[in-house]
């Protein structure tokens, strides 16, 4: 074997090595997440004679209590979704999300709503960091900040209770679990998934 090809051999089995390399740490990082801590709270829901609005921390009218509902899901930042009308035949909400300009957001994606969630530690009731939207009658999940995480394929989505940051959804009357990167966790494959607070 001459030097030549000796080092071609070397070259490619590096290269072959960076991208297992690489190809494991993308993964690993898809699975890994950080649930981010509230350190202030920054807005709240202002109620007024049976209608919702926002505040802030001040007391300053954000949004003015014209709303049937307003759900803040991270209250250090100024994401505000509002609830104007509900349907009784079709279940959806007609909703718009504002910033604390008062100016439209995440107006690319329908009928957005917080995710609810039951941890039993936190006051506040949603998930932080995801929402989830409604186009077509299904369902996707996409980042506060607006980044789309799934597309709308699945007719029902839930927070894992006392898990944040994993979700039960169901696709074709089946359950599983993915994470808040859309990574899956359970495969689609289940009648039904319920969980308790006895893990980790």
């Amino acid at each position: 074997m001459n030097g030549k090809l000796k080092w071609i051999i070397i070259i490619a089995v590096i290269i072959v090595l960076l991208l297992v390399a690489g190809f494991i740490i993308i993964n690993e990082m898809q699975y890994h997440y950080t649930i981010e801590q509230i350190k202030e709270y920054n807005y709240f829901v202002l109620e007024q004679e049976g209608k919702s609005g926002v505040i802030d921390k001040s007391g300053n009218v954000i949004i003015p209590a014209e709303y049937i509902a307003v759900q803040i899901p991270n209250p250090s930042k100024p994401v505000f979704i509002c609830i104007s009308s509900y349907d009784e035949e079709t279940k959806d909400y007609e909703t718009v999300v504002y910033n604390e300009k008062k100016e439209t957001i995440l107006s690319e994606f329908k009928n957005v709503q917080a995710i609810p969630i039951d941890t039993n530690i936190e006051t506040n009731p949603y998930e932080k960091s995801n929402l989830m939207y409604k186009q077509d009658g299904k369902y996707g999940i996409i980042t506060i900040e607006g980044k789309e995480i799934t597309k709308p394929i699945y007719s029902q989505i839930s927070s894992l209770n006392y898990r944040e940051g994993t979700f039960i959804v169901v696709e074709n009357g089946l359950s599983g679990v993915i994470n808040m990167k859309g990574k899956v966790i359970i495969k689609n494959e289940y009648d039904a998934i319920i969980s308790d607070n006895y893990y980790n």
